[in-house]
């Protein structure tokens, strides 16, 4: 069972924005003073404001909010309805535009073939991923057929999806032998190729190598 339990937990200061809220039952929103819940169904969205009359509901599309003008961005059980390819990133791109930090999200684990009212989802994580906002996407946890997501912003715009983000760097930095060698290959690189490239740059002579096993990045001077 993937509802929230009936416990509330205490309230925080940040701005949510919860696109698809529905009635508040699929999922239970994060705990916070300033939430904002989204839905195109008006019945839904007046059950939610009778469950929670100290929240914000909307009936509108993301598309309608300006960029950067909520914290968060959650989108559950949505993505997964999105007729097209096309139809899911271009909302996949838009929770990204309006979110300040990041963006919770579920797609489905695997690939599945489209029937009825869900389609093949599968491939919004790496579209995400690869977007030159999005610093990380992390893991949340696994429901039915769908997995949760957390899209991180705010940690320094990549210049291209082949640039490190500053997480990687930081991470890189722990487990440098020579973390004064690392930063002077990044300004270095940055200075020569705007970018820290994810892979061995020839010309440049530096190789940054990021390993799957958990982000690891290695600095080399061959």
């Amino acid at each position: 069972n993937h509802r929230r339990s009936q416990k509330r937990a205490p309230s925080v200061r940040f701005y949510p924005l919860d696109v698809g809220c529905g009635d508040l039952e699929v999922f239970g929103p994060p705990p916070a003073i300033n939430y904002t819940g989204s839905d195109i169904s008006e019945q839904a969205l007046t059950i939610a404001r009778r469950k929670r009359p100290d929240w914000s509901f909307a009936n509108r599309t993301i598309d309608q909010c300006d960029s950067g003008s909520f914290d968060n961005t959650s989108c559950i059980d949505v993505l997964i309805h999105q007729p097209t390819t096309m139809a899911a990133q271009a909302l996949a791109d838009d929770l990204v535009q309006v979110a300040r930090k990041g963006v919770i999200f579920s797609i489905h684990s695997q690939a599945i073939q489209g029937s009825g009212i869900s389609f093949d989802s599968s491939g919004i994580k790496d579209h995400i991923a690869n977007l030159p906002q999005v610093s990380a996407v992390h893991e949340i946890g696994s429901y039915r057929d769908t997995t949760l997501y957390f899209a991180e912003k705010g940690m320094g715009e990549r210049l291209t999806h082949h640039d490190i983000s500053l997480q990687e760097l930081a991470i890189g930095a722990r487990f440098q032998d020579d973390p004064v060698l690392l930063q002077d290959l990044v300004a270095y690189s940055r200075a020569k190729n705007r970018v820290l490239s994810a892979h061995s740059d020839p010309d440049a002579r530096i190789s940054v190598v990021c390993h799957p096993d958990g982000g690891l990045c290695t600095a080399e001077n061959p």
